[in-house]
Order: C-alpha cells, then sequence, then structure tokens
C-alpha cells in the first residue's frame, strides 16, 4: 500500500510539472499590447465626441488564432464616448493579445477613432504615434484631417499600424506600450511659410501638412549650425516632408550643424537635404519615413559612419537614379525590413568597399538576389540576434 501511495505521489509531481512547463509554454506564446490615447489640445474652444475600437490579431484560451476589437474607453473605464472640451483627457485605448509570430511576419493592428466636432468652426485632428519599443512600424504615423463644424460628414479617423518582430530573440513584454496621441486645435487654412528657430515651414497646397526647410538669406547661404530640431507639429498640423535643398547642396550646406532630431511625422526626405553636413556624425531616420530621394545626400555627411534605413522605408530611388551612400564613409548599413525597398540601380555607387550591408536574416537570401548585380554578396549579411 506504502509503495502504491508513493507511486501516485510521484505520478501526481509529474502531472503537476509538465502542466506547468504547458502553461509556461502558452503564455510565452501569448503577450499583450497596451495602447494608450492622449488628447491634447492646442487651442482652448474645441468641443469633440471621441470613441472607437483598437482591433488586432489575437488568440482564444486555446491558442486559435482570432480577431479582437476593444472599445476605447475614457480613464475611468465608465464611457466608451468621451466628450473633450476646454481641457486635456486621456483615453485608454484598450488591451489586445497577439499570438506569437514567426520572425518578420506582420500583424496588423487597426485603431479606428471616431470623432464628431461638436464646434462652431472647423477642427484639425492630426495622430501621432510614439513607440518607444520601436517594434511598431506603420505606414502611416501621422494622420491629419479637417473635421467640419457641428458634426458634419468628415469626422471619422482611420488608420493601421503594423507590429513586427524584428528577430527571433526579441521579446515583446507581457504589455508593451505604445502611445498614440491625438491632438485637436482650430483650424485656419495657412496659406503662408513660418519661420521658426533657423527652420522655415511651408504649407502644403490642401492646407494640411507642412515641409520644412533651413531659413537662409539666399538659396546659396546656409548659417544654421548646433543642435537643430524639426517639429512635429506646426499650428496643430504635421510636418511631413523635409524640403528640397533643406540643409545642403551641390554648392553650399550647412557644415556647422551638429545634430538633426527628425520627428515621428516625416515620410519623405527630399532631394540635395544632406548634402555637405559634415558636422553631424550620427543620424537616426524615424520609423514613419516611407520614401527616401536617392540624390538627397546620405552620402554627403562625411563623418556619419552608420545608418539604419526603418522599416517603414518601401522607396529608397525616388525622382532620380543616383548613388544615395556616394562618397559617405560608412562601414555599415542596416536594411530593418524583410521587403526590399524600391532602389536605384546606382544606389551603391561610391560605397566604400569595407562597408557591410546588414538585413533580416529571414530576408537574407532576398536581398543577395535584388542587390547582388550592385555588390558582392559576401557583403551583404544577417542583422545580428
Amino acid at each position: 500500500m506504502k509503495k502504491n501511495f508513493k507511486w501516485l505521489i510521484n505520478v501526481a509531481a509529474i502531472c503537476l510539472c509538465v502542466c506547468a512547463m504547458a502553461i509556461g509554454i502558452y503564455a510565452a506564446k501569448n503577450a499583450s499590447l497596451t495602447a494608450t490615447g492622449t488628447i491634447g489640445f492646442t487651442a482652448h474652444d474645441c468641443n469633440v465626441l471621441v470613441s472607437g475600437t483598437i482591433v488586432g490579431h489575437a488568440t482564444t484560451a486555446d491558442g486559435e488564432a482570432t480577431t479582437t476589437a476593444v472599445a476605447l474607453k475614457a480613464t475611468d473605464g465608465t464611457s466608451t464616448e468621451v466628450s473633450l472640451s476646454n481641457s486635456k483627457d486621456t483615453l485608454n485605448i484598450g488591451q489586445i493579445y497577439f499570438s506569437d509570430m514567426a520572425t518578420g511576419t506582420p500583424t496588423e493592428i487597426v485603431i479606428k477613432l471616431n470623432i464628431t466636432n461638436k464646434s462652431a468652426f472647423q477642427v484639425a485632428a492630426t495622430i501621432l504615434v510614439d513607440d518607444m519599443e520601436n517594434i511598431m512600424y506603420s505606414r502611416s504615423h501621422t494622420v491629419a484631417q479637417i473635421l467640419e463644424k457641428d458634426g458634419t460628414d468628415g469626422n471619422t479617423l482611420e488608420f493601421t499600424i503594423t507590429l513586427n518582430v524584428l528577430n527571433a530573440n526579441k521579446n515583446i513584454a507581457s504589455t508593451t506600450p505604445i502611445n498614440i496621441n491625438t491632438y485637436f486645435t482650430k483650424y485656419t487654412k495657412p496659406t503662408e511659410a513660418v519661420s521658426i528657430e533657423g527652420l522655415t515651414y511651408t504649407p502644403n497646397s490642401g492646407g494640411t501638412a507642412w515641409s520644412v526647410r533651413a531659413t537662409s538669406a539666399t538659396d546659396m547661404v546656409y548659417d544654421l549650425s548646433g543642435d537643430v530640431e524639426i517639429l512635429s507639429l506646426v499650428n496643430g498640423l504635421p510636418v511631413t516632408i523635409i524640403a528640397y535643398e533643406a540643409f545642403g547642396n551641390p554648392v553650399a550646406s550647412c557644415t556647422g550643424i551638429t545634430s538633426i532630431s527628425i520627428p515621428n511625422s516625416v515620410t519623405a526626405i527630399s532631394t540635395y537635404v544632406f548634402y555637405g553636413c559634415s558636422g553631424l556624425t550620427s543620424l537616426d531616420l524615424p520609423d514613419s519615413l516611407n520614401s527616401v530621394d536617392s540624390d538627397c545626400g546620405l552620402g554627403g555627411m562625411a563623418n556619419v559612419t552608420s545608418i539604419v534605413i526603418p522599416y517603414s522605408v518601401t522607396d529608397l530611388k525616388g525622382s532620380y537614379n543616383n548613388m544615395l551612400f556616394q562618397g559617405s564613409s560608412y562601414t555599415s548599413i542596416t536594411f530593418e525590413s524583410p521587403i526590399v525597398p524600391t532602389f536605384s540601380t546606382s544606389i551603391f555607387g561610391g560605397l566604400d568597399s569595407s562597408c557591410d550591408i546588414y538585413v533580416p536574416a529571414e530576408s537574407l537570401e532576398v536581398y543577395v538576389e535584388a542587390f547582388g548585380s550592385l555588390i558582392s554578396s559576401d557583403r551583404i549579411k544577417p542583422i545580428a540576434d
């Protein structure tokens, strides 16, 4: 009897261990994403109603994939529709669960905001995404929309952000935060450029966004120096383009600039932007970036030795077919996206032979095939885990 009792205890202990291991394995395959939305006012007369959902690929209790929607809630969790007027408030956008993903496999998370403008005037609504953990990659970090007055049509903002794990060893914490900041301001269509701290911001033709460049006495004089910070918002509207000859050109440049801070509102970098910016020793490109002109001057920064092309970039060619990294002192260039961006056939022309190209491990063969005729394949290497 004692032997049988001991045998039962041993079997029970083994079963408990197996169950614990199973629970641990299941937990490791699931993580949650918490999104916190901040509503910030740049004018105190706006009155809007905000509601909406966050939708993402999730897992059920038995591990099956599904799609889950979580409603927006107020900070006290009691309402799915929040009236915001003359103050700042915070929305808890909710929490979803997503399944464990293979390296380079994107999971779309759609955040849909329904905003009703109850003001007696047009309101500009701008969304900025702030991802401190660098796991969220977006094709539209910045959304600006003009809301018509008193609840008429044109009051829904919808945008998509894409989650991607760059390598198998990049763990996602049990609650990984991403901040979604929505700004409302009374809208007056900008018609003239605005100069702020040595930078000139010019409105686009629709009056919904700005481009930026250094303020100069003439097109051939650049006197900007030191640390330069590009604003993400000007009068409530996003800065989306770094304009033609923003900080340099083949004749003159801002050699005195020591750093340039580019916000997560910028989606495009134009021609001749960084030509001759020899004072820069590093340059961080934002995860909002979609296109970089091949003649933007990334190769004209003599003291920058490495650069990362963000996951969000789909176009490295632009208007020209030029040597993007020509004349550079790079020792490494990293491409974060598993999908090869559109590129110029001269992209690596003039690049030093000691420079290595790093790409996602799962896309190594794809990059070798794409770049193989332009650069030695042994210089194309996987990003280290």
